[in-house]
């Protein structure tokens, strides 16, 4: 499967997940400018969305994890996508050999 449509499954299964838990759009996953994007923005860091994209995927994680049900396997699923989803970010980060 290309990787981009996998990271966009990923994604909205994130997003279908925390509508699911009853995450609202107020509740912030990461800081709208963090610390890492501010770094970049100095010329510190390399590639500060894909890491915000990772911190917040391993956030949605975490949040998933700790739920109190189970919903039919759903919520396992979107673990498991969020897995895939972490593991493809993890490898766009590695592939720039710049």
């Amino acid at each position: 499967m290309n990787t981009r449509v996998r990271a966009l499954c990923g994604l909205a299964t994130i997003l279908a997940a925390g509508a699911a838990f009853g995450v609202s759009a107020q509740t912030p996953i990461a800081p709208a400018i963090s610390p890492g994007v501010r770094m970049a923005q100095k010329g510190k860091e390399k590639h500060p969305e894909l890491r915000a994209a990772l911190k917040a995927l391993r956030n949605a994680k975490e949040r998933l994890e700790r739920a109190a049900h189970d919903y039919d396997g759903h919520r396992v699923k979107a673990i498991e996508h969020i897995n895939e989803a972490i593991s493809e970010v993890e490898l766009a980060i590695a592939s720039d050999k710049r």
